[in-house]
């Protein structure tokens, strides 16, 4: 089916995002036989050069745009009937495409979840006149099969004879054409759900009671009573005779996890009660609160008494979490506490369960969505509240593709809607606690541990002179802490084996082909590895140069973990880092590890910092505070600080007091010295009087400009021109144009790399500017320019 073409003054017209490089959106004409239906949120198919897209509708107009062409061509179909996406999310898409200067189809495509923007495919299902035909043997052999495949589901063409007969028989009226998208046409499974009901119990046995105990008010599927009670499908079925529980069948895409017991919550402190009545205070407008509390103090508490609150006002909520590690802890609570009314969303659950639980928030049956930076663009209905846990986590900003802050368009969302934000962190960024002293945020503290719990001591271990990985009081303290029954947590962001491999011979260092960078040592399975493009490469025993041995150097969480094994044979010794944690559960597993106390000590990156609650940790060791201290990052000594007291905020968290020890070759750096004494307020005052002498942000606007190409001179010469034509701008808007200049990476993934840094005092100023330097013509196709907007600038 060819796409068609409308004259302009037929019916109307629809501004479609196609998924395309390209700045939209596009005007297609409405078909009058879908103009009744159509309606902004939908998804359709439309033609898009020579072929054929899916496309979201972002807006019904009546008339066509001004300087329009004379026609237009017009929408295929309807793919989705009902709207995937509410015009609040709309709005908020075409936002976040102006503001971060990125197609509107591709931003579109980065807010739905994936596959609900892929190609669509032509199908076909049997008329009334098909399935007539069909009864009354008129058919050849080949229709016949096709009409019969059609009666009971959709057909899609599986070749182009195929194709064309289905067309025919369309023409025909025995079939009728239509268009879907293969991530939308999963069949719903039907689930057996038992519910109490409210009535008189009399006698019953103990595991009878036992099921009505874990039923509670709500009631659960019942697959999900399997080892609760010992043959449980027997006293689910007394339970029915006897009139106390009501079985059901419900349709879902993938079913809900299951809802585990919690303890009933505890009371709160005085500082938890004055947090929650600030945050309810402001139900009824935009109020953006820092809840600024000490690990440990609470903060996951307060989130859910004010979702309680939110749900009993009948309005819905958002939690956003910066890694998917956390989800494991923070489902299970806040499904103990909510039950199915809690969907998930993060790149950990299949394609099919993202759209599932993408389909519940849009239908209401779940009202609170719990996960990482994408679920900031989840349907929610009637959002109320959005909670952004540990705010400055840099994992919020997206590094690739739609470059958004996550934490950033949270706000705005709330903003756009009218209702409250609570970021919270025991380590808020710089920008965020500058807001709240200046008072466009409200500051909320939570200065001290529940139960009036003591902050850990902390060691600082100069590792100048030091030999080995572990010095001799880190191991001192362990055997301590395992002696006692405690648990461990070591602390070092950087996996694999070694950090290179080095012939002492010659100098020869084994790098990555693509990028400019040595390739990882791993033991597990042994490889040399780059952990930027993913070249791997077999360990080659001898140097290819000189001949010679090549030895490894450096230190990374494979390292650490061999030798703490090595230290103390008996103790158990897991690892969480990238490599470790690739595949379906495998965070939850390890978190389920230490809370059950089947492993003593934890290696990993900065997945172990995360607000993890873990009581049986005692000890926290950090194996090497300087990776990252010294990257030409002006935010590198902020987010030292804030990994050091995070994952020093694992410790004491239980019955036993925590230790903490950070060996690092830099002892009095400021950052250092104010997490080893827990201390933000001292951090900040120095940090923001040195971004105040260098006009750095909160005190100025970023836009980073990264212009790429396969040709290293190609590269050059294209940001050269960009920095050129920079300059001329720069007089109007007030700015400063830095560079260009090779970029850090400065070749990645076999792209050369050059950076240049506009710098000004008025964010939108900047934009403008950055609008008019991606519409440089590009000297070839192979060239590519993205920009890298620096967060927290709409404010």
């Amino acid at each position: 089916m060819g796409p068609r073409r409308a004259d302009t003054g037929r019916g109307r017209f629809a501004e479609v995002a196609v998924p395309v490089p390209v700045h939209g959106p596009f005007t297609y004409a409405v078909p009058p036989e879908i103009a009744r239906s159509l309606a902004p949120g939908a998804l359709v198919a439309v033609p898009f050069r020579k072929s054929v897209a899916a496309g979201l509708v972002l807006k019904l107009l009546d008339e066509p745009p001004p300087k329009s062409p004379k026609e237009f061509r017009e929408i295929l179909g309807i793919i989705s009937q009902a709207p995937l996406i509410p015009g609040e999310l709309i709005s908020l898409v075409n936002w976040v495409a102006a503001y971060y200067l990125y197609p509107v189809g591709l931003a579109a495509k980065t807010a739905l979840p994936e596959g609900l923007l892929g190609r669509p495919r032509l199908v076909y299902r049997a008329t009334d006149e098909g399935r007539a035909a069909l009864a009354g043997g008129k058919l050849s052999k080949k229709a016949q099969e096709i009409v019969a495949r059609a009666a009971e589901q959709h057909v899609f063409p599986r070749d182009s004879k195929e194709g064309r007969l289905c067309a025919r028989l369309s023409g025909g009226g025995l079939l009728d054409a239509g268009w879907e998208l293969a991530s939308l046409a999963t069949r719903p499974r039907r689930l057996t759900f038992v519910s109490p009901k409210d009535k008189a119990r009399g006698d019953l046995s103990v595991r009878e009671e036992s099921l009505l105990v874990h039923l509670g008010e709500r009631g659960r599927l019942l697959k999900e009573l399997k080892g609760l009670v010992p043959n449980f499908r027997r006293w689910v079925k007394s339970l029915e005779e006897k009139g106390l529980v009501e079985l059901s069948l419900v349709e879902t895409l993938r079913a809900p996890l299951a809802v585990r017991e919690e303890p009933v919550p505890f009371a709160l402190t005085r500082e938890q009660k004055s947090a929650l009545s600030a945050v309810s205070s402001a139900r009824d407008g935009f109020g953006p609160f820092l809840l600024f509390g000490v690990t440990g103090s609470g903060k996951t508490e307060v989130y859910l008494r004010a979702l309680s609150e939110v749900l009993g006002r009948g309005q819905g909520a958002m939690v956003l979490v910066p890694e998917i590690g956390l989800t494991p802890q923070m489902e299970a609570r806040f499904r103990a506490r909510l039950g199915h009314s809690l969907a998930l969303m993060h790149s950990g659950l299949s394609r099919a369960r993202r759209i599932s639980e993408w389909l519940r928030l849009l239908r209401g049956e779940a009202r609170v969505v719990l996960g990482t930076r994408s679920a900031v663009f989840a349907p929610v209905k009637d959002l109320g509240l959005i909670v952004v846990d540990e705010e400055h986590d840099p994992s919020y900003k997206q590094d690739e593709g739609l470059t958004y802050h996550a934490r950033d368009v949270a706000v705005m969302r709330a903003r756009s809607l009218g209702i409250p934000v609570v970021l919270g962190s025991a380590t808020p960024s710089v920008e965020s606690f500058h807001h709240a002293k200046s008072g466009r945020y409200r500051l909320i503290t939570l200065p001290k541990r529940v139960d009036e719990k003591e902050m850990p001591r902390v060691e600082v271990v100069d590792l100048k002179g030091e030999e080995g990985t572990v010095s001799p009081g880190l191991k001192e303290l362990l055997g301590q802490t395992l002696a006692a029954g405690d648990q461990a947590i070591f602390f070092l962001n950087r996996r694999g084996q070694a950090n290179f491999v080095l012939c002492r011979g010659c100098g020869f260092v084994a790098r990555c082909a693509a990028c400019e960078v040595s390739l990882t040592l791993h033991k597990d399975p042994p490889r040399l590895l780059c952990h930027y493009c993913g070249l791997t490469l077999p360990p080659d025993p001898v140097c290819p140069t000189c001949g010679g041995r090549p030895k490894p150097y450096g230190v990374g969480t494979e390292r650490v973990e061999e030798e703490v094994k090595s230290l103390f044979p008996g103790s158990r010794v897991a690892r969480m880092d990238r490599d470790t944690t690739s595949r379906k559960d495998s965070h939850k597993r390890l978190i389920e590890g230490m809370d059950s106390r089947q492993v003593d000590v934890l290696v990993g990156t900065q997945m172990v910092s995360k607000g993890h609650h873990l009581p049986g940790v005692a000890l926290v060791g950090v194996v090497n505070a300087d990776t990252g201290l010294h990257m030409p990052d002006f935010r590198a000594a902020e987010r030292t600080f804030q990994l050091l007291t995070q994952v020093a905020g694992r410790a004491g968290r239980g019955p036993s007091p925590g230790r903490v020890v950070v060996q690092t070759f830099s002892p009095d750096h400021p950052s250092i010295i104010a997490a080893a004494s827990h201390d933000f307020l001292a951090f900040f005052e120095q940090e923001i009087e040195t971004r105040r002498e260098l006009g750095l942000p909160p005190f100025s606007r970023m836009i980073r400009v990264v212009v790429s190409s396969p040709a290293k001179g190609l590269a050059r010469s294209f940001a050269h021109d960009v920095g050129q034509r920079a300059r001329r701008l720069a007089g109007n808007a007030k700015a400063e144009v830095l560079g260009p200049a090779e970029a850090p990476l400065s070749r990645l993934r076999g792209r050369f790399r050059y950076h240049l840094l506009l710098k000004g005092e008025s964010a939108l100023s900047l934009n403008r500017m950055a609008a008019r330097l991606i519409n440089i013509p590009k000297k070839r196709a192979r060239v590519r320019l993205r920009l890298d907007i620096d967060p927290l600038q709409m404010l």
